[in-house]
C-alpha cells in the first residue's frame, strides 16, 4: 500500500493560491493555478474556438430510440457507446451507434443476477485495442463483453466497505475510490479487476468538499481539496490547483450553509455566494471545467500547461436556450449534459428539442443526435 499525503498537498496549494490573490495562468512551482474567482466576470470566448464540429442524427428505428437519461460513455473508433437508463437505474443498457452515419449497431443489455449479469450499469471501462468493454455493475460485479455482445468472462467481486466512484480504462488502469476512517483510498486494479495498488490520501474525508474521479480518454483524473491530479500506476501527480478566493466553498462553509440549513431554499440562496465546483474534463492540452456561482453555470476552458483562462460559456436553466452553444452548419445546439473525451475530441448528445436531420431541418419525431468538436486557438 502506497501512503500518499495527497490531502495535505491539496490544502497547502489551495491556501497558497488564496493568499496570493491574482489571476488565471499563474504557476505554483510546476503546478498551474486555475483562478475561478478571478475569471467570473471575464468575457466569453477570448483565446479559443470550438472547432471541427461534426454532427450526426442517430438512427430512428424503434429499438434505437433514446430517452432523456442517456449519455456517451465511451468512443471506440467509429462506435459511440451510449448508456441509457430510466429513473433509479431501471432498464440500464448500452446502445452502440456508428458516429459517421448514426446507424444503430446493437444493444448490450444483461440485467439480472446470474453470471455475466448486473443490476444496472455503473461504469464502462473500454478496451480499444481488443474492441471490448468491461461493464461494472452497481453490485460490484464486472464482466467483459465484445462489441458484438459476446460474453468473454466474469471477474470476481471487488468489494469495498464504503464505495464511492470508479473511473479509468483497461489500457490506463481502473481506479475505485473509498473512504475509510477519514481517509480517501484509491484502489487501482488491472484489466482483469485484480488489485495492483492502493493509494491513500490521509486525513481527507470528502463528506462536504466536492471530490470527483473521471476518465478522459485513457487518463484518470481526480479533484481533491481543489487540486486536480492525474492518477498513474502506483502514484498520482498534481495537474492544477483550483483557486476560488473568498468565494471558496470550504467544508465548514458548506456544512453551515447547506447541511446545517433545514430550509432547502434558504440553503440554496446561501450557496449562491460561493463558487461550487461541478465537474471537469481534459482533452490533453486543455481543461474544461463546470462551476456554479450566483445561480449561473460556468463552463470554462483553461490551458492545462499554465492555467490561462481561454474561454467560457455562461448560462442559467431559466434561459430560453441554456447550455454550451455549439454551431453546426447554421444550427446552434445547447449542451447541458456531460461530455465524453476521446483522442482530444469532445462528444455529447443533443437534446431532443434541438435535434435536426442531416440537412439541418427540425426533426421533432426523430432520435437524439450526437455532436463532437475539438478545441483550437482562436483565429
Amino acid at each position: 500500500m502506497n501512503k500518499l499525503a495527497m490531502a495535505a498537498t491539496g490544502v497547502a496549494l489551495a491556501a497558497l493560491m488564496a493568499s496570493c490573490g491574482g489571476q488565471s495562468g499563474r504557476n505554483t512551482g510546476d503546478v498551474p493555478v486555475i483562478d475561478l474567482a478571478g475569471s467570473v466576470d471575464r468575457p466569453a470566448f477570448m483565446d479559443i474556438d470550438i472547432a471541427d464540429v461534426e454532427y450526426t442524427p442517430l438512427d430512428t428505428a424503434t429499438a434505437a430510440l433514446l430517452g432523456e437519461h442517456a449519455n456517451v460513455m465511451a468512443v471506440m473508433g467509429d462506435t459511440a457507446i451510449i448508456h441509457e437508463m430510466g429513473v433509479m437505474g431501471d432498464n440500464s443498457r448500452l446502445m452502440l451507434f456508428s458516429i459517421s452515419d448514426g446507424r444503430f449497431i446493437r444493444e448490450i443489455k444483461h440485467c439480472g443476477q446470474g453470471p455475466g449479469e448486473y443490476s444496472w450499469i455503473e461504469t464502462v471501462f473500454p478496451d480499444r485495442e481488443k474492441q471490448q468493454i468491461v461493464i461494472k455493475g452497481a453490485n460490484e460485479s464486472a464482466s467483459r463483453y465484445t462489441l458484438s455482445d459476446s460474453f468473454v468472462e466474469a471477474y470476481p467481486r471487488y468489494e469495498v466497505r464504503n464505495r464511492k466512484f470508479a473511473a479509468g480504462s483497461l489500457a490506463g488502469g481502473i481506479n475505485i475510490t473509498e473512504v475509510v476512517d477519514g481517509n480517501l483510498l484509491i484502489h487501482q486494479l488491472d484489466s482483469r479487476m485484480v488489485p495492483a495498488n492502493t493509494l491513500v490520501a490521509e486525513g481527507f474525508d470528502p463528506a462536504y468538499i466536492s471530490m470527483e474521479i473521471i476518465t478522459s480518454g485513457d487518463e484518470t483524473l481526480i479533484n481533491v481539496v481543489d487540486t486536480l491530479y492525474t492518477i498513474l500506476p502506483g502514484r498520482f501527480e498534481p495537474v492544477a490547483v483550483l483557486a476560488r478566493g473568498d468565494k471558496s466553498l470550504t467544508p465548514a462553509v458548506e456544512k453551515e450553509v447547506y447541511l446545517g440549513q433545514k430550509d432547502y431554499q434558504l440553503s440554496q440562496e446561501a450557496r449562491k455566494k460561493y463558487i461550487q465546483y461541478v465537474w471537469f474534463l481534459s482533452d490533453g492540452p486543455h481543461i474544461m471545467l463546470m462551476s456554479i456561482y450566483g445561480g449561473r453555470y460556468f463552463i470554462d476552458f483553461f490551458d492545462r500547461g499554465n492555467g490561462a483562462h481561454l474561454g467560457r460559456s455562461i448560462f442559467s436553466y431559466e434561459d430560453p436556450e441554456p447550455g454550451l452553444a455549439i454551431d453546426w452548419n447554421g444550427t446552434t445546439f445547447h449542451i447541458t449534459n456531460r461530455f465524453n473525451v476521446t483522442d482530444g475530441r469532445f462528444y455529447a448528445l443533443v437534446r431532443d428539442d434541438e435535434t435536426v436531420d442531416a440537412d439541418g431541418n427540425p426533426a421533432p419525431d426523430g432520435n437524439l443526435g450526437i455532436v463532437s468538436f475539438r478545441l483550437a486557438p482562436k483565429r
